[in-house]
């Protein structure tokens, strides 16, 4: 036994890389889209579609938006919109689309005053059908409720019309 634990001792002190063990990220390790059939330039003009599709028609206000009907809406399939989504946008589907509802969201309480636009107004008109996942995402999104973010950067009632009001 001592005979051994020698032996062990001695191979880690001509060989140290003997104990380091394996890295998990090395260079054979599989990406998760390695077998992926889209192109660098299909990725680059997918992705400029949605960005597109997103800024100008605002899909993601549909409560009911799917990846299936984005897919559709941009001519790919789901698998290729997935991909595009999760490696560019940083999101899975579900995430990016609360993003963006959250941005929006966000301009919404800071520049409409309580009494215009209640902040279940804004969850409404963002897309979301719950005041609940509006209220966890946005929370998630920004550290802040929508009541304590329209508090710290919104407009407040009456404020409009003062000298020097933002």
């Amino acid at each position: 036994m001592t005979a051994f634990i020698y032996l062990i001792a001695y191979s880690g002190y001509v060989q140290p890389a003997v104990f380091e063990g394996f890295a998990w990220t090395e260079p054979g390790a599989p990406a998760k889209y390695r077998n992926s059939g889209l192109t660098a330039a299909a990725i680059r003009s997918l992705r400029q579609k949605l960005s597109e599709l997103m800024d100008q028609e605002k899909l993601y206000r549909d409560p009911d938006i799917s990846l299936d009907a984005l897919a559709m809406r941009l001519g790919a399939s789901k698998h290729h919109v997935s991909q595009v989504i999760n490696e560019h946008e940083g999101a899975n589907f579900f995430d990016y689309v609360n993003q963006l509802r959250i941005r929006e969201a966000m301009v919404l309480l800071s520049a409409t005053p309580r009494s215009d636009l209640h902040v279940i107004e804004a969850a409404y008109k963002v897309g979301f059908n719950k005041k609940v996942s509006f209220n966890t995402a946005f929370k998630k999104h920004t550290g802040l409720t929508p009541t304590e973010f329209r508090r710290h950067h919104g407009k407040t009632d009456g404020q409009e019309g003062l000298p020097g009001a933002v």
